[in-house]
């Protein structure tokens, strides 16, 4: 006789406790860009539709990782009025099931994953594409993408001064305030071009809406810089892209069919993946003078990744609810 079938449900605060390091939730990333660059992945197209003019924008995001066998799904809403009703902006949901039985075994609460994975991007790509001793970084909106990404680029270079640009100016007080104590000198800027032209490294995070779009030029970054654009490049005017020496992604057709989709400004042509970088089928940075931008909307695979390693780190330290299907 067969044991009750049981999915395990992670709550934000069980997937806390589980405890993972930031090298932790590195790994399991660059395990899943490694596996789609290998051909051991299934990443079918994002479908995202946003039922009326007043709704939510609702993205699934379906994946399978050959090894570890696990199939999933992450469904991510996006409320643009959200945050005027004092709700996060963003809200999202995993979903692991078998990769053979296709029955489900967990669902865990996406935000936590979402966050730091995307910040996992980008500290996998500065490794191969920013300057090594890069000490200087620019910051354009200072929210949550702007802390996950400065705690993972922070463990990897010896980071010394940061200057913040943010549409609600005190939202950047608050951030330069943390980075402060950190131990950075930091300052909030009044042009957005000050907190781009000399820095070793950009971080873009511009939330969808409301606010400007496209007011930053690609010409302003400075020979030698990275920038990662997890906003997917919506705080960036399109001229000037052909420009950069390298443009890098995690997905090409996914990225190609965001832009077109969503009237993003850049959809590639693209240098490379950054999957084709970990296994040395595209070179990393050649030389100190290049200019390179990390262009990356997310790859469901990486949350799976993510996701089934928290499932096991879980249930060998007994954490979460046990749910009957």
């Amino acid at each position: 006789m067969h044991p009750p079938l049981q999915l395990l449900y992670l709550s934000h605060a069980s997937i806390a406790e589980a405890d993972l390091s930031l090298a932790d939730v590195e790994a399991a990333v660059e395990r899943a860009f490694r596996a789609k660059a290998e051909g051991n992945a299934t990443l079918p197209p994002k479908a995202g539709f946003r039922p009326t003019a007043a709704s939510a924008f609702f993205l699934p995001m379906p994946a399978a990782l050959h090894t570890p066998p696990v199939a999933g799904i992450k469904w991510v809403t996006v409320g643009h009025e959200n945050l005027s009703l004092g709700l996060p902006s963003v809200a999202a949901l995993v979903v692991l099931n078998d990769l053979e039985t296709g029955l489900p075994t967990a669902v865990l609460d996406g935000s936590w994953i979402t966050a730091v994975r995307t910040a996992a991007a980008s500290a996998i790509a500065a490794r191969r594409l920013a300057r090594k001793g890069s000490r200087r970084i620019g910051f354009i909106a200072c929210g949550l993408q702007a802390r996950s990404n400065f705690a993972a680029l922070k463990a990897i270079f010896p980071l010394e001064e940061a200057l913040l640009y943010s549409r609600r100016r005190e939202t950047a007080a608050t951030f330069a305030a943390e980075l402060a104590a950190a131990g950075l000198r930091a300052r909030v800027v009044t042009e957005p071009r000050e907190a781009v032209t000399g820095m070793d490294i950009v971080v873009t995070s511009v939330p969808p809406e409301p606010g400007p779009h496209r007011f930053l030029d690609p010409d302003w970054l400075s020979p030698g810089a990275f920038a990662t654009l997890v906003d997917l490049g919506r705080s960036w005017r399109p001229a000037g892209f052909e420009r950069l020496d390298r443009i890098v992604t995690d997905d090409r057709t996914q990225t190609a069919a965001n832009a077109k989709a969503s009237g993003l400004p850049y959809g590639g042509p693209f240098h490379a993946e950054i999957g084709e970088i970990i296994v040395g089928a595209a070179p990393p940075r050649a030389h100190d003078e290049e200019r390179i931008v990390f262009l990356h909307p997310g790859i469901a695979l990486a949350d799976l990744a993510l996701a089934h390693e928290i499932r096991e780190r879980a249930i060998a330290r007994d954490l979460g609810v046990w749910l009957p299907l």
